[in-house]
C-alpha cells in the first residue's frame, strides 16, 4: 500500500478533479487551488474528516463531491489520501527551462527531482516516467532514455509548447518509436560538430544522437539534405564522414544553414553535389585542387586550398 496523507483544507472550492469509478483519484488540480501545495494528481481517497470528527470514508466519486460540497462552510475538514501514483498524465512544458531532473532508474526515464523554481512543480510528480515528449515542430520520441530526453528538452527550450507523457513508473515503458517533422531549417553558429553536439553517420548524412550539451534544435533521425555557407558554397546530399569534415573546416564561419528532410516522406537524390562559388580570378591551380579524366573527377585537394573540407577526392 502507498503511503497516505492527512491535508487540512480550507472552506469554500477545493478546485481540485476527481475521476475513478471506484475509489475516486484526483485527475486535475487547478493551478490556484488551496491544495496545491500537497495534493498531486493521482492520490487516491481513502478519509474525508470533518470538524465535529465524523469520519467519512467508502465514498465513490459523485458521493465525495457532494460530501465535499456538503462540507464547503466547514474550516476544520481534513483529506486523507494515498500517494500513488496516477496510470498516466500530460505535463505542457512552456519556453525555457523546465527545472526537472530526469535519470535513468532500470532503463526507465524518471523524474528525480523537481526544482523549487520550476514552472511545472505543480503539474507532475517526482518518480513519474517520461513515455513520450511532442516537440513544436511535430517531433515525437516515445520510449527513449533519460540522456536523449535530456538533450530533446536542453535543446527546445525556445519551443512555445512541448508535451510530455508521464507513466507510472511501475509500468513498462512503450515500444521505443520516433515521428519526425517533414522539414527543418538549422542555423548553426560557430562550432565544430563536437561543439554544436552533432553526431552525423550514414551515406547521406543523419542525424544520429545530439548531447545534453547541444546548442541547437537538431532531431535524431532527420537527413541533412544541404549545407548552405554564407558565401554562397552550397554542399549536397554528402556522407556521414564528408560533413563532419565540412562543419569542422568550416567551424569558425557565423551563418552556416542545414536543411534537414525526413527520409521516410521525401526521397533524396543518392549522389552527392556540392555547388561552389569560385573567385573571380586565377587557375585550377590557384584554387589548390587537381582533376583528371573524363568526366573530371577531382585527384587532389591541397591542405591550402580556399576549397579544403569542401572538396574531397574522387
Amino acid at each position: 500500500m502507498a503511503p497516505t496523507i492527512s491535508c487540512p483544507i480550507p472552506s469554500g472550492p477545493l478546485r481540485i478533479a476527481f475521476a475513478g469509478e471506484d475509489a475516486p483519484v484526483i485527475s486535475g488540480i487547478a493551478p490556484d487551488s488551496p491544495v496545491s501545495e500537497h495534493m498531486r494528481v493521482g492520490f487516491k481517497f481513502c478519509q474525508l474528516i470533518l470538524g465535529d470528527g465524523a469520519i467519512i470514508e467508502g465514498l465513490d466519486t459523485y458521493e465525495l463531491v457532494a460530501a465535499l460540497n456538503d462540507s464547503i462552510n466547514d474550516p476544520d475538514r481534513y483529506l486523507k489520501m494515498e500517494m500513488c501514483f496516477p496510470e498516466s498524465s500530460t505535463v505542457v512544458l512552456g519556453p525555457g527551462n523546465p527545472g526537472l531532473v530526469v535519470e535513468d532508474r532500470g532503463g526507465k526515464a524518471i523524474v528525480t527531482r523537481c526544482m523549487p523554481e520550476s514552472p511545472v512543480k505543480k503539474q507532475l510528480r517526482v518518480g513519474m516516467q517520461i513515455d513520450k515528449i511532442q516537440l513544436a515542430d511535430g517531433f515525437t520520441a516515445t520510449g527513449h532514455s533519460a540522456e536523449e530526453l535530456n538533450a530533446l528538452i536542453n535543446t527546445s527550450e525556445q519551443d512555445e509548447k512541448r508535451i510530455l507523457t508521464m507513466i507510472s513508473p511501475d509500468s513498462p515503458a512503450s515500444p521505443r518509436s520516433t515521428v519526425l517533422p517533414k522539414f527543418s531549417s538549422l542555423h548553426l553558429p560557430p562550432g565544430t560538430t563536437e561543439e554544436l553536439g552533432l553526431i552525423l553517420s550514414g551515406e547521406i548524412a543523419t542525424i544520429g544522437a545530439i548531447s545534453t550539451e547541444a546548442t541547437i534544435e537538431a532531431r535524431p533521425g532527420m537527413m541533412v539534405s544541404v549545407l548552405t555557407l554564407p558565401d554562397g558554397n552550397q554542399l549536397f546530399q554528402l556522407s556521414g564522414d564528408d560533413l563532419t569534415s565540412a562543419l569542422d573546416k568550416t567551424c569558425e564561419v557565423d551563418g552556416r544553414i542545414i536543411i534537414c528532410k525526413n527520409p521516410a516522406l521525401i526521397k533524396l537524390p543518392a549522389q552527392a553535389r556540392t555547388k561552389l562559388m569560385l573567385p573571380t580570378e586565377g587557375g585550377i591551380e590557384d584554387l589548390g585542387f587537381e582533376v583528371a579524366g573524363s568526366p573530371a573527377v577531382v585527384t587532389k585537394v591541397s591542405d591550402s586550398s580556399l576549397f579544403a573540407g569542401l572538396i574531397v577526392e574522387g
